[in-house]
């Protein structure tokens, strides 16, 4: 064998070993991006668990509790001191839900956290007070949520969640 063919083996099996090489760094990167987008899918669902816990404990302060349950009844039924205390907890909620809504669409929130938010939210706002904050105040959510809160209104509360409703005052 010559020292040109022997050169030209050479090479040919550089670049075999090459393009195994450039496979294999690619089948890493996508095993690190998979677990980057599990890593931050996670932090998010802690981040925004963490607000909405913060935001319900508020709610349990007696007189804040009595104003949303009376709220969901009617808002007609509130001094406009309570429907102004009622429309900050409900905008203060529903932008949580939005922002999990919002990073669930770019694959940074678990599916299955967000569909656990959606059954909430559906006893939320299929109320009589909720469908009318949401027909006075849905232009403050951004153009996709609105959609999707539509769209649950619309399709109304699943039948397995009817005993989570709201308690009358």
């Amino acid at each position: 064998m010559d020292h040109l063919t022997f050169a030209e083996l050479l090479g040919n099996y550089g670049e075999f070993v090459g393009a195994i090489g450039v496979v294999a760094s690619l089948v890493y990167l996508g095993i690190q991006i998979r677990q980057n987008t599990t890593a931050t899918e996670r932090s998010n669902a802690r981040q925004i668990a963490a607000e909405h816990s913060r935001t319900l404990r508020s709610f349990m302060e007696t007189e804040i509790s009595d104003i949303i349950l009376r709220g969901h009844q009617d808002l007609d039924i509130l001094t406009p001191h309570e429907k102004y205390r009622w429309d900050l907890a409900m905008s203060s909620w529903l932008e949580i839900i939005e922002q999990a809504y919002a990073d669930s669409k770019v694959g940074a929130f678990p599916e299955d956290i967000l569909a656990m938010y959606r059954n909430r939210l559906s006893l939320i706002v299929d109320t009589k007070g909720g469908r009318q904050w949401w027909g006075n105040n849905r232009a403050w959510m951004s153009p996709p949520f609105r959609a999707e809160v539509d769209r649950i209104l619309e399709e109304g509360v699943p039948e397995e969640l009817e005993t989570g409703r709201l308690p009358q005052v």
